[in-house]
């Protein structure tokens, strides 16, 4: 799993959000979710970061780096 993956489970679980529920809040999709979680995409695409990191009231720079700029 990408530290990008980890991220965004690590702040799923302490949100207590589910896949499907971070899926319809983001507008992404839960296949695009597990595909991080599973290794099958690396890195999300630009839009569906910015999607993420809203719902996790989060940024993307701390989600793709580890960082809040």
């Amino acid at each position: 799993m990408t530290a990008f993956a980890k991220r965004v489970e690590s702040e799923m679980i302490r949100q207590e959000l589910t896949v499907k529920e971070l899926s319809k809040k983001s507008g992404v999709t839960h296949w695009t979710i597990y595909s991080w979680f599973k290794d099958i995409a690396k890195i999300p695409n630009a839009v569906n970061a910015v999607a993420i990191a809203k719902v996790l009231n989060t940024s993307v720079e701390y989600l793709i780096i580890g960082e809040e700029t």
